[in-house]
């Protein structure tokens, strides 16, 4: 019996994986099949070999007067300066709630530590009254501004943090007498992996996001690429399985370069 836990755990596990993986697959085959043949069998089934390979609906996406590629830029520097900001934004303020000591600093972090647990959807009313209040809606400051921090990179970076030794930044402050120089030339690269789990996963979070560019803009020219693949793109069948793919080469190029930092920085959880 013993011997067959693993194996039925090795089924289970593939059985899940598949599940996830067949849509995947099957968007990517899809895209494989000309414009015609995706129209055609868009909602009836789905294409897991495409009878004939045809790069058309790439060609007209790609070089057609669309506006995705303009979109796809577009979001890519927005997602960018999110996650660059929250990273950095989050590695100060963990450093602060992991090393200093000022009162009421476990009551502060208890705090983020709520809103770390609350869904995102609560906050975006208090986001769209305060984005109003400064006369920012309708701009992209109405999506950076309360994207540029998460409470869970606060958390993630501070677990990080109270692992390493305090001794070695602690000797390096007494010479240089620069908390700044001490946190970019011994705790950053120390921290490199929940840095780099932090980034991807706050880019992850910008490149997906609908619920917020929905309520905070109007301007459809603000909009990310994540809410225009739904509404331009959505009825423009023979293009939408090319437009789906291409939409997921940051995510899976992220993953694929820097899945070791990732698990390493989550691991910091334990």
């Amino acid at each position: 019996m013993k011997r067959a836990v693993p194996i039925i755990r090795f089924l289970f596990l593939a059985l899940c994986a598949c599940a996830f993986l067949y849509p995947i697959v099957c968007t990517f085959t899809g895209s494989l099949v000309n414009v015609g043949t995706a129209v055609r069998v868009y909602g009836k089934r789905l294409i897991l070999i495409p009878d004939q390979v045809s790069t058309d609906q790439y060609l007209m996406l790609l070089l057609g007067d669309n506006g995705y590629l303009d979109a796809f830029v577009y979001t890519l520097l927005l997602s960018f300066t999110i996650a660059a900001g929250n990273t950095v934004l989050c590695f100060f303020a963990a450093y602060v709630f992991a090393r200093v000591r000022f009162p009421g600093r476990d009551a502060l972090f208890f705090l983020i530590l709520l809103g770390m647990m609350m869904p995102f959807q609560v906050t975006l009313l208090p986001n769209f009254l305060t984005i109003r209040a400064l006369n920012l809606h309708d701009t992209r400051w109405a999506l950076l501004l309360p994207n540029l921090f998460m409470p869970f990179g606060v958390y993630l970076m501070r677990q990080f943090i109270l692992q390493l030794d305090s001794a070695q930044s602690a000797s390096f402050r007494l010479d240089c007498r620069s908390t700044i120089k001490m946190l970019v030339l011994v705790i950053l690269p120390q921290v490199t992996p929940a840095a780099a789990a932090l980034f991807i996963l706050s880019f992850a979070q910008a490149w997906n996001m609908v619920d917020q560019p929905l309520i905070l803009l109007s301007d459809r020219s603000l909009m990310p690429l994540s809410v225009l693949l739904g509404e331009d793109f959505g009825g423009k069948t023979g293009l939408l399985f090319a437009a789906s793919v291409v939409f997921m080469l940051p995510i899976l190029t992220l993953y694929a370069l820097f899945s070791d930092q990732l698990i390493e920085g989550m691991e910091s959880l334990r």
